[in-house]
């Protein structure tokens, strides 16, 4: 493993949390937007990540080669939940029966995933942060 292979698992972690932001933002950016066929409404999005090696030979092998561990976004995936279908027969978008399809979007659970992620990309930039501290340290003891 080289000097800068814990930066690289930070980098990797940023990444990782600035992405699940993205689609935090883009699933509140969505949540009340109407649809009259439910097979076209918004779905939430989510973001699954995982380890980049995740067999415990795999990771023995980058091991001896030096490559970072770190994590990477392994998919976005859709809600499998049907739309919300709200009575509303004025509304532009109201299908032959008066309802609108509204993406099945909580809003207060959204807000805790956005907390969530920026939290940990809180995380991963003091990780970041230490580790420029330390090899810069090690520099400084290099120099006398």
């Amino acid at each position: 493993m080289g000097c800068f292979s814990g930066l690289e698992i930070s980098a990797s972690g940023l990444n990782v949390e600035k992405y699940r932001m993205d689609i935090v933002a883009s699933n509140i950016a969505n949540a009340n937007n109407t649809s009259s066929d439910p097979q076209l409404a918004y779905k939430e999005k989510f973001v699954v990540s995982a380890p980049n090696n995740q067999a415990f030979g795999s990771y023995l092998a980058g091991f001896r080669r030096g490559y970072a561990q770190g994590v990477s976004v392994e998919g976005v995936y859709e809600s499998p939940n049907p739309p919300r279908l709200v009575y509303e027969p004025n509304h532009p978008d109201a299908d032959s029966r008066g309802y609108v399809a509204y993406p099945d979007i909580n809003i207060i659970d959204q807000m805790v995933d956005a907390m969530e992620a920026s939290r940990s990309y809180e995380s991963n930039l003091t990780a970041f942060n230490e580790t420029k501290r330390i090899l810069a340290k090690a520099l400084e003891i290099g120099k006398a």
